[in-house]
Formats: C-alpha cells, structure tokens, sequence
C-alpha cells in the first residue's frame, strides 16, 4: 500500500471543553452563560441526569435548545448526531459556530455503569450467586466494563469531531491515588478527578476546575496559543473567568479554526467468516440500531408505528418495513424522515454574522 501523509495545517480544532468541580461550584451557570454570547450561533443543550436545563434558560442572556431524548443510549447518541450535522451545515453556510452543552458526563458514565452492572447480574453466575443470597457482591467483569467504555468512545468520537464548541460538565471528587499493583498508595495525598469515565480529562481539550474557595483554574490545556507547560507551569487561574473569555481571547478562536481528523479507529481484524456467530449477533444488533433510528425519525413526524408501516409500503411498491434487512436502507430512510421533519418545522436561527 502507498504511503499517503501531508503537511499540517496548523489551524487551531474546535475544543471540546470540560467544566468540572464540587457541587454547586457554578459549572451549569457558565455553561448557560455562554449560549448568549454573541459570537456563537445556535446552542444545544443535552441533559444527562441533571434535570435543570428548563430553570437554567432564566439565566441573563441564555439562549439554548434543550435536546429532547426518551433516556435511551441509541435515542441519547442518534441526538448527537444530529445536532453534530446542523453544526456542519453551519460552518458551511458561514453562520457562527454552534454550541453544544452536555450536563453532566458524571451522570453519563452512571448510565453506562448501570448497564454494565444489569448485564453482569443476568450472566450464569452471578444470577445463581444472586439466586442463594440476593444481596451478595457482584463481580462486574472487564467484558461488561469493556462494551461500556466502548459506547462512551462512541460519544467521545463525535465530540471529539464536533464540527463547532462542546462543553461538558462534571462533578469532581477527591480520589486515591493507586499504584501499579492496583493498591492504594500509603500516605499519598488523595487528587481531585472528573467523577465520569477515567478518560475524560485526557480526552479534553481544555480542563477547567471551578471551586467554591478559588478563581476558576486551567488544569491542562492543549493549545499553542495559550500553553500551559507540564512540570513546569503550576495550573493557572482565569480572573474574571467567562467561557467567552476562553475560547475567543485566550484560545483565539476565529474563522480558520476547524475540525480534528480522527479517523475513528477500528480494531475489528477478523476475517468475515471467521467467527459466524459473532458477525450474526453483530448483524442484528446494527438491523435494530437502524430499525430504531426509522421509529425515532417516524416519531418526529408524528407517526405512529401503523402510519410508518403503511407509508413506507405506499412509497415503495408494497414492501414491508419490518421485512428489510439491509441496514444502509434503513438508515437512508431514516435521514429520509428527518429531514421531512425538520421541513416541516423549522426552528428559529440566531442572525447570521461572521465569527470575531
């Protein structure tokens, strides 16, 4: 295979910015505070557990969308998603970057943590464990660890190529510091750490800790434009801090900024073939994935399952929804339903101007 490489840009990404601290450190409130500032475009507001996203739009100058989701995964990522192509129609339309907010990734990894937990306790012994003495000591194993950290590196991926500003919260506890044999380092000082998927400060592109005793702190930055050098600047806090502040003066954010390139990973190497039980189990895993994206699309329509089943046999010569199995169909028809929805009602835009 021929080398294919080219010369860096230099550009500067769009970040993907995480508020974390203490309780009632006043994470959500900058995040509201932010959606109203003029040089961003149309704001998007996810809430993960949090349940606040109504009461914070009284904030002075909020202006944000909340996310509707019917708490599912599937309902949760396909959100996202959609939210990641209205910020790429966006930029190529010139308009001012858009924002979204995920409050908080604290009760993400929660929701991943449960699934893996629920999962545990239906495997064979756990369940006979369970069966002698109902409140014995489950052992949640790495291959339900493993799928959760795998959906939440879903998400991660999309954030990570959001094609405008993403800021996430999460709480942040003191945790103990553990050494290589996986015990608990005597007399080291406990560190203050996201409370959400142990990569989430590292996936980051800025890391900010609010607190109620100190300014708002940089705790690591990855940045030309305003760096921060490990071993050598101590974590550095922002006077009059102000998400605003951070993107546009300090970070320098403007018009030739643009998304990071990263080809989502793929560490599948089998053979098709090779394992025929596994391709089957994944096979029908996507086919309800896509099935459930068509009910999602056909729910913003309005339709009940009935009306879909009739609408799709009318448009395609007598064919049945629930007989395809081909998954690009599926999802084809899916963007199909979308897009009559967001034809249909149009919400409004904030005026189109240049970005500072």
């Amino acid at each position: 295979m021929a080398l294919r490489s080219r010369r860096p840009t230099g550009a500067t990404s769009w970040p993907l910015i995480l508020l974390a601290g203490e309780a009632k450190t006043g994470k959500t409130y900058a995040a509201a505070q932010f959606t109203g500032d003029e040089r961003v475009g149309r704001c998007f507001w996810l809430d993960l557990g949090e349940g606040c996203a109504d009461e914070y739009g009284a904030v002075p100058g909020a202006d944000y969308e909340i996310i509707e989701h019917d708490g599912t995964w599937i309902d949760i990522i396909s959100q996202v998603e959609e939210v990641r192509a209205i910020a790429a129609e966006a930029l190529k339309q010139g308009e001012k970057p858009v924002v979204l907010v995920i409050d908080s990734m604290t009760a993400e990894w929660a929701m991943l943590s449960q699934w893996a937990d629920k999962r545990a306790r239906r495997s064979k012994n756990n369940k006979k464990l369970l069966a002698e003495d109902p409140d014995a000591e489950i052992d949640i194993t790495s291959n339900f660890w493993n799928d959760a950290t795998s959906r939440h590196n879903r998400l991660m991926n999309i954030l990570k190529t959001f094609p405008g500003i993403v800021v996430m919260t999460a709480l942040e506890t003191e945790k103990t510091q553990f050494g290589p044999a996986g015990r608990p380092i005597q007399g080291a000082p406990k560190v203050a750490k996201p409370d959400a998927q142990k990569r989430l400060g590292a996936d980051a592109t800025v890391w900010i800790r609010l607190a109620q005793d100190h300014e708002p702190t940089v705790v690591g930055l990855r940045s030309v434009k305003y760096t921060i050098q490990p071993g050598k600047d101590k974590p550095r806090p922002i006077q009059d801090f102000s998400l605003g502040k951070l993107v546009f003066e300090l970070m320098k954010l403007d018009a030739s900024t643009q998304v990071r390139d990263i080809p989502e990973l793929n560490a599948d190497q089998r053979v098709p073939g090779e394992d025929p039980a596994a391709d089957e189990e994944a096979a029908k895993r996507e086919r309800a994935e896509a099935a459930h994206e068509v009910l999602q699309a056909a729910a913003q329509l309005g339709w009940s399952q009935d009306k879909l089943f009739e609408t799709y046999t009318a448009e395609k010569n007598g064919a049945d929804l629930r007989q395809v199995s081909d998954v690009t169909k599926l999802r084809e028809y899916a963007a199909d339903l979308r897009a009559r929805a967001q034809q249909s009602e149009k919400p409004a835009e904030k005026p189109v101007r240049a970005v500072a």
